[in-house]
């Protein structure tokens, strides 16, 4: 996957450059629910509305890619955990103010993490990936940043 090649660049980058660098990791809460509600059309649609607003918010310099079905990871270089947090808190309340299709209503969940050299790429993602986790064991449609 593309993200995964970017991934790894950024994470050169920053040990080479000894600059920030954040991942910003999403799931759209209760997805399933969707696609079975008004169809995987609809669920499609709702993913590719929320490439096109994700676009929208982040920097030119961020990364985006599909993660999984509806997980979304944003590759942040340049920024700390408190600047990728109020990207994270920005991205999530964007998606739960936004008119979807069908009038669906979505909300995601966020966990937010800053790279920690010398860790590797499966460090990163492990740890982004629990924040993530404990977002939706939080309740869901909050952000989660360590």
């Amino acid at each position: 996957y593309k993200i995964d090649v970017e991934l790894e660049k950024a994470i050169q980058r920053s040990i080479r450059h000894k600059n920030k660098f954040s991942v910003i990791m999403f799931d759209i809460d209760w997805f399933k629910k969707i696609n079975d509600t008004y169809g995987h059309q609809a669920g499609d649609s709702v993913l590719k509305e929320i490439s096109i607003l994700l676009n929208s918010l982040i920097r030119p310099t961020d990364i985006v890619g599909r993660w999984g079905g509806e997980e979304f990871m944003i590759l942040c270089p340049e920024i700390d955990l408190i600047e990728a947090q109020i990207l994270g808190n920005r991205i999530r309340s964007s998606v739960a103010k936004h008119q979807f299709a069908n009038n669906v209503k979505i909300t995601i969940s966020v966990g937010v993490t800053e790279f920690s050299p010398p860790e590797k790429s499966n460090d990163l993602i492990r740890r982004v990936d629990d924040n993530l986790y404990t977002a939706k064991h939080q309740g869901r449609n909050i952000v989660v940043a360590v």
